[in-house]
């Protein structure tokens, strides 16, 4: 029964059209204080979510009601995390948890920040927030048990979160010395071409970000159209707006950078008294916040978090302290930056967005309806002194280790309208984004800007775009759409000479199924790729796994499992596989015999195929084969597997490829997207897990501009209204 307060209607076509003209022409200019709110809902084919509305206030009501429709359970989870409430409601178990994310200090900056963020930008969070409660009150379906009204500061917290759990585990791996990339499985393909290199003399963007499928940044696709703007795109569960966007005026994607966004100091702590650290020739007392966890079914658990200079103390070892150092600790500019990228007209107005320096890391490519390109780092970088090795703990006893401001934007990596007309990134280096035209070199960046030395390099993904991008003067959409698709490997094309000169040399190791073996890799070298129907590329990927598995045991190994991702690091190959030294031949020959024993095992041929042994499965059990590239190799189109295969020996993708989105910049956009799971996490739900077969065959849908073609294409329009606007 559908509460006073709140009303849903269903329209058809028709009736629609009716109700959606009159939204563009009645227009709300007045704001959303008193908590009403409006928006229309129509599903595209597929479920994704167009919002019509006459405000993006408005727009965000109608996303949070169709992100409670289809995702409730993962919305609820990540306000939970980002929050560290997970004790007050799933028990004492995640007390710990709980903990780790009240450190970052999320919750507590989005509370006590939140009359900071301007009036517009409140009310869209504001809005969101609505939209949630408005399905709970008024649901489609069975609620989830975590199902309770939220609060807008929750949500910030979620968007908060992201970057500050990123942060806190860089500063971790420091800790260890690791000083690599803080997150395990993430990865992103993006580009944009400009009007000379383009066909049409339109804009043209790649976008494909690569996370774990069912992980807290789990993307959402939606659209919103309203009298401001137009847009299509991608954010995490949980967050109103986009990350990842096509508007009317402009296109941006992210990509993953080597920015060093979190460090970890270490203290000495006065043997007397455990509350107080060394630093600047004095003991200083530890600041500390006690943080209250709700434990269901049990007593209230008060947890001091303690806090140096630096940042919030992460864990402490006898005689002494670590504590992290984040960037966007107890900022709250993150949603004003993405509301400022989100109504840019231009490419002006989207540099001064960038100009704040609030995102979380990241490159950003941009394009836009003139033809123009821009490049830039998304993130806010502290400056620190280049005497310290900062992928490693700091010893923070010293004044000069503080941070010493945030790096300004004009010093940030960035290009506008480079004459190769085109910037790229698949993780590379940053003088390696462009066409080198606009002169960055290694020598321009500080020690400290790069969470590991390996970023030095050209990745094959990135050398794969620059080679399509090269291979012909001027391109188009089905152009961007093809190689998005590509599972071209290329270290295979480094790697199968060596391979060539090891079995000649030492032969098939008694088993005559390395022969055959053999044969399909010769085969399958004329065009290395990761098709459902590759056999070469299932030995391929088995070899690679012993590698990683030797490596694992004898570091000596990495030359090999380096080679094959990197051009050039072994200069000899693949014109000169003779000079390879005869121990790295033996490894060759020693990962080979295994790889064909290991698939003779778990397959019963030394040769099947990449679809057969490749699946994507789904959180019923139902199994689709897939043909990407897994990401140990590097295709374009790629999936991560599981640590651990299943138990009849499938490769099961979790990671990889998602929210993958191609443009041209036309009137209106032509924009296409594809993503490997569906709108809805409810396995009965219509729109669950709806485009996972399209996905594993690489097809695309088409994404629907202007209020015609929404109507057109669009399935059962829903309007959602609180009271005093039905």
């Amino acid at each position: 029964m559908i509460k006073e307060s709140v009303l849903t209607h269903k329209f058809n076509l028709s009736v629609a059209v009716g109700v959606c003209l009159l939204l563009s022409v009645v227009g709300r200019t007045e704001t959303q204080e008193d908590g009403s709110y409006r928006a229309t809902i129509v599903r595209g084919e597929f479920g994704v979510p167009y919002i019509i509305a006459d405000s993006l206030p408005d727009a965000a009501f109608g996303d949070g009601y169709a992100q409670a429709e289809d995702r409730l359970e993962l919305l609820m989870q990540n306000i939970l995390t980002a929050t560290g409430t997970r004790a007050a409601q799933l028990g004492p178990k995640e007390v710990n948890r709980d903990y780790k994310a009240r450190l970052t200090g999320a919750r507590r900056t989005a509370y006590e920040r939140w009359g900071d963020l301007p009036e517009e930008v409140r009310q869209v969070y504001e809005g969101f927030a609505a939209g949630v409660n408005h399905y709970i009150d008024n649901p489609t379906g069975p609620l989830s048990s975590l199902a309770r009204h939220i609060e807008p500061q929750e949500t910030l917290a979620i968007l908060l979160a992201g970057g500050l759990f990123r942060q806190m585990n860089q500063a971790q791996k420091d800790l260890i010395g690791q000083g690599a990339d803080p997150i395990e499985g993430e990865g992103s393909n993006g580009a944009v071409l400009g009007s000379t290199r383009s066909a049409s003399g339109n804009g043209l963007m790649l976008s494909d970000m690569h996370t774990p499928w069912n992980s807290f940044n789990k993307w959402y696709e939606k659209h919103y159209l309203t009298p401001e703007l137009e847009a299509h795109g991608f954010f995490s569960t949980g967050l109103p707006l986009f990350v990842t966007c096509v508007t009317d005026s402009i296109a941006w994607t992210i990509t993953r950078n080597p920015g060093d966004r979190g460090d970890c100091f270490v203290n000495k702590t006065n043997p007397d008294n455990p509350k107080q650290y060394w630093f600047d020739d004095e003991y200083r007392n530890l600041e500390f916040v006690n943080e209250r966890i709700e434990v269901k079914g049990g007593d209230t658990v008060v947890r001091p978090i303690g806090s140096t200079v630096h940042g919030p103390v992460m864990q402490q070892k006898k005689d002494r302290l670590f504590s992290a150092g984040m960037s966007m600790a107890g900022e709250i500019g993150i949603p004003i930056q993405l509301y400022r990228a989100l109504t840019s007209r231009n490419l002006d107005d989207f540099k001064k967005a960038t100009a704040m320096r609030q995102m979380i890391g990241g490159n950003v490519f941009y394009t836009d309806v003139g033809g123009n390109i821009f490049y830039a780092w998304w993130n806010r970088l502290n400056v620190r002194n280049e005497k310290y090795d900062w992928l490693k703990a700091v010893d923070g006893s010293h004044r000069d280790s503080l941070y010493q401001g945030v790096l300004p934007f004009e010093k940030m990596p960035q290009s506008e309208n480079d004459p190769g007309a085109y910037y790229q990134a698949s993780n590379a280096a940053d003088w390696t984004i462009g066409d080198g035209a606009w002169g960055l070199s290694r020598t321009d960046f500080p020690n400290w800007l790069f969470t590991s030395p390996q970023r030095s390099y050209l990745p094959s993904r990135s050398q794969r775009t620059v080679d399509l991008i090269k291979g012909r003067p001027k391109h188009t959409i089905e152009d961007l759409l093809e190689w998005s698709l590509d599972t071209r490997i290329l270290g295979a094309e480094w790697v199968l000479p060596l391979i060539e000169r090891a079995y000649k040399e030492l032969g098939n190791g008694g088993d005559a199924n390395v022969d055959r073996a053999m044969e399909a890799l010769v085969k399958w070298k004329s065009d290395p790729k990761a098709t459902k129907e590759s056999r070469g590329y299932s030995i391929y990927r088995e070899w690679l796994a012993e590698l990683s598995r030797n490596q694992a045991i004898d570091p000596h190994w990495g030359v090999l499992a380096e080679v094959a991702d990197m051009r050039n690091a072994l200069p000899m190959l693949p014109d000169h596989p003779e000079r390879i030294s005869n121990e790295v031949a033996q490894r060759t020959h020693e990962a080979l015999v295994k790889a064909v024993a290991s698939l003779v095992k778990l397959y019963g041929t030394p040769t099947p195929k990449w679809g057969d042994i490749n699946v994507i499965q789904l959180a019923d059990g139902t199994r689709f084969s897939s043909g990407a590239a897994d990401s140990v190799s590097q295709g374009m189109w790629q999936t991560s597997q599981a640590k651990k295969r299943s138990k009849d020996g499938k490769w099961l993708g979790v990671a990889g490829s998602d929210a993958m989105m191609m443009a041209e910049m036309s009137d209106p956009p032509q924009v296409y997207t594809m993503v490997p799971y569906g709108q809805s996490d409810d396995p009965k739900s219509p729109r669950f897990a709806n485009q996972t077969e399209r996905y594993t065959n690489g097809q695309y849908k088409r994404a629907w501009f202007t209020r015609k073609e929404i109507l057109a294409h669009g399935k059962e329009p829903v309007m959602i209204a609180t009271k005093g606007l039905e």
